[in-house]
């Protein structure tokens, strides 16, 4: 059997598994820039019929961005409710992705989401640390004293 041969095979095969329990958070672009908008979206072909975004490692009410919820008349997900970490510079997009506006320096940090209806009644959690690279040209008080 040849390597492509073998290669076909395996994917095959690998197509017939059921999709994964475990759920990854993607990011684009990958190196934001600051004041540009960045997406955090799920990396999985299904989509989930409400999410949770939280900007922090755990889940939890203090840190809890929004949730979001499936329409199925208008056929899209809507915000449904806003938490305390929700600052206006949050929206929701396609497939429950969370999209950042004008990102800056203070938006570093891990981000959770937490889905339900992948193939279950029991809530997925995913977490995904956004980098924000520095920029030599912003204004930094400790790099101001001498």
């Amino acid at each position: 059997m040849s390597w492509i041969g073998l290669i076909l095979a395996v994917l095959a095969f690998a197509a017939k598994l059921p999709p994964s329990k475990t759920l990854r958070i993607a990011q684009f672009p990958p190196y934001p820039q600051i004041g540009k908008p960045v997406l955090l979206f799920l990396d999985d072909p299904r989509s989930p019929t409400s999410c949770d975004w939280f900007q922090g490692r755990e889940p939890s009410q203090e840190n809890h961005i929004f949730r979001g919820q499936f329409d199925p008349t208008a056929g899209i997900h809507r915000i449904n409710r806003t938490g305390p970490a929700y600052t206006g510079q949050e929206d929701l997009a396609r497939r429950c992705a969370l999209i950042v506006r004008k990102i800056q320096a203070a938006d570093a940090g891990p981000y959770s989401v937490s889905v339900m209806g992948l193939d279950g009644s029991h809530p997925v959690t995913a977490v995904r640390n956004l980098q924000v690279p520095y920029s030599p040209f912003s204004f930094h008080v400790e790099a101001a004293r001498m």
